[in-house]
């Protein structure tokens, strides 16, 4: 297979990034608020749930990068300590450094008290979403990091599975995976768990990424439906008839939703990511300007930090204006992201030059 297409960059992804960070910061800015007698404020904070579904988007994302990594790779020499020192370069450094914060500073000042040894052995160990899951006993830690939880379960397993499985027959697994989903999320919504957080019932989202590209790589020919003017016809009509549902079905706890949604919002998400790779279009030049990229760059950082910049925003400089803290809570996480970036996380990240085979990246 031809490396170079394996590997080469595709500036898109870091827009694409930069979207999916937005959607959840978007998400969980409009979930702080009541809004009332403002028609449009009041639609945007509605349709603000659909920022939750960029945890989708990361997860598609993640698949089909990881994937792409792990096929170009899997013939080279150190296929596994590369694969698990690059990983641990770009998200250990930022997540316990946080997470000392967290335990040590931010909780201590803001609530007053003091966190359990368990409570931070459960996050330290990435086993957050599974209590989060089955645990009647709360937990203190950072809530949204259930889905570093969830990549991470991903990474422990799938370089093995590609390493020993044959290439052509990859996509069989995903497809497994999928339906192993799917088969969770019936089982445990019958027993009443939820299902939001579980990495067994959100794998189908990371699988679909994954068959992506394995698709991208080995099968282009069955992509050329992502073509044209007709596809996005098609991809609004999709969009279109999942809105209908969810406006039928929110806030129900309808049972068939809980099992269909996450493969319909993560099958949406690689339709839109593969018409990206494929497509020259206005909308690929945009993912591809300098601001979209560099905030994909820093989209760890904006995921990790923007619920502690809204917290101190909100505390120290409140304004009764929502367009006023929407600004400055957007701008101070995007601010202390770069800062990370450029600060903290670039002298760790130059360290998987050590760790990258001759044409690889």
């Amino acid at each position: 297979m031809n490396k170079i297409k394996l590997t080469s960059y595709i500036p898109q992804l870091d827009g694409i990034r930069a979207i999916a960070a937005l959607l959840v910061m978007h998400f969980h800015f409009f979930q702080a608020y009541q809004i009332y007698g403002n028609t449009i404020l009041n639609l945007i904070q509605k349709t603000s749930v659909f920022g939750q579904t960029g945890v989708s988007l990361f997860f598609v994302l993640s698949g089909f990068l990881i994937t792409r990594i792990l096929v170009a790779a899997k013939e080279e020499a150190h296929y596994f300590r590369n694969f698990y020192a690059k990983r641990v370069l770009r998200i250990f450094p930022l997540y316990y450094v946080f997470l000392l914060l967290f335990y040590f500073i931010i909780i201590p000042y803001f609530e007053n008290r003091q966190v359990s040894f368990k409570d931070m052995l459960v996050y330290f160990t990435y086993l957050q979403n599974i209590f989060l899951t089955f645990s009647n006993t709360p937990i203190t830690g950072p809530g949204h990091f259930w889905s570093l939880a969830v990549e991470e379960h991903f990474y422990l397993f799938w370089p093995l599975l590609v390493y020993l499985v044959n290439s052509k027959k990859v996509y069989i697994w995903l497809i497994g995976l999928i339906c192993l989903s799917l088969l969770t999320r019936i089982i445990m919504v019958q027993a009443g768990y939820e299902v939001f957080y579980f990495t067994l019932t959100r794998l189908d989202d990371i699988s679909l990424g994954a068959l992506l590209a394995i698709i991208y790589l080995q099968f282009p020919h069955l992509l050329n439906f992502l073509k044209g003017k007709k596809f996005v016809v098609l991809i609004g009509i999709y969009f279109l008839l999942c809105s209908v549902l969810w406006y039928f079905t929110s806030g129900e706890g309808n049972p068939t939703m809980q099992v269909l949604k996450f493969l319909l919002i993560g099958l949406f998400y690689t339709l839109i990511l593969g018409y990206i790779i494929i497509n020259k279009s206005i909308f690929t030049k945009i993912l591809a300007t300098k601001p979209l990229i560099y905030l994909g760059k820093i989209s760890y950082g904006l995921y990790v930090y923007h619920p502690v910049c809204y917290l101190v925003i909100s505390h120290y400089f409140p304004s009764q204006n929502i367009l006023i803290n929407l600004f400055t809570h957007i701008s101070s996480s995007i601010l202390l992201s770069a800062l990370s970036y450029e600060i903290f996380e670039k002298r760790f990240l130059k360290l998987k030059r050590y760790f990258s085979p001759q044409g690889l990246k």
